[in-house]
């Protein structure tokens, strides 16, 4: 179901470090009937390096951060999964995730990976929208990067907390918000 790295940080074991990724171009793809929110989750004092390759798919967004992530992206490409790029597989959303209401029974709470947050109906405030980027309490930066969200959705959704930096490449949204 996609990529998935770090953990909460109220799950995340003192003693355990924060993952380190490093990807040179490689793709990664959530196909629909996963059911994965995202494409790539980083979580928790995680960090992701992507330096070329395409991100597709993921029911709600391409690329999750949360809880104090830190994301690099670098000729990338993030489309939603019935778009076409490199080898996507066609499809909407499965609902559910990873258990009622996203990741676990009930998900993590309102906002967040929760009813409203990461399960049913999307996150965030668009109804069954879909982000290239979803940003919050974390920090992204994306440099020479295409970002194309379809209908009912943004390229970018800066949450609380969220910090985000654009050098170069291209953001589209054409039915919805570039940045939201």
């Amino acid at each position: 179901g996609g990529l998935h790295i770090g953990a909460l940080q109220s799950l995340q074991p003192e003693d355990l470090p924060p993952s380190r990724v490093v990807l040179r171009d490689t793709n990664v793809t959530a196909v629909p009937a996963s059911g994965a929110p995202a494409a790539v989750s980083v979580l928790g004092a995680s960090e992701l390096t992507l330096d070329g390759g395409h991100i597709t798919g993921g029911r709600a967004a391409g690329v999750a951060a949360m809880q104090g992530a830190v994301v690099h992206l670098q000729r990338a490409t993030i489309r939603r999964g019935d778009a076409p790029a490199g080898g996507a597989v066609p499809g909407g959303a499965v609902p559910g995730g990873f258990g009622p209401g996203g990741f676990g029974p009930g998900g993590f709470g309102p906002g967040g990976f929760g009813p409203g947050g990461f399960g049913p109906g999307g996150f965030g405030p668009v109804l069954d929208g879909w982000y290239g980027v979803d940003v919050s309490g974390s920090s992204v930066e994306l440099a020479q990067s295409i970002v194309e969200a379809p209908e009912l959705g943004a390229a970018i959704r800066v949450g609380r907390g969220a910090r985000v930096t654009v050098s170069g490449g291209s953001l589209s949204a054409p039915h919805g918000n570039v940045i939201e």
